[in-house]
């Protein structure tokens, strides 16, 4: 419907409730990271995807958006170590 807000409110109480399926955890996490980054919302941006890259099978792309958010939120430290671990993880695969 193009409502954002309703839509992360709705993903973040699935999440809380612990009946997500663990085959869906990461694509909802990473869902509502991206939510959150498109509102705005750079310290529930990160948040959310630091869960992400927590999970396994977690994509490069979370810790790019995980880096980027908290450079939004001056959280400059935590952004130098994603972007680091983005471009190292870029240099193994050649």
């Amino acid at each position: 419907t193009g409502n954002d807000a309703l839509a992360v409110k709705s993903l973040e109480s699935a999440m809380a409730s612990g009946r997500i399926p663990a085959s869906e955890s990461l694509n909802i996490t990473e869902g509502i990271a991206r939510i959150h980054y498109r509102q705005k919302n750079y310290k529930q941006a990160a948040d959310w995807a630091a869960r992400a890259t927590g999970e396994p099978g977690a994509r490069i792309e979370m810790r790019l958006l995980l880096g980027h958010s908290a450079y939004l939120n001056n959280d400059f430290a935590t952004a130098k170590t994603e972007i680091a671990a983005v471009i190292a993880a870029g240099e193994k695969a050649g």
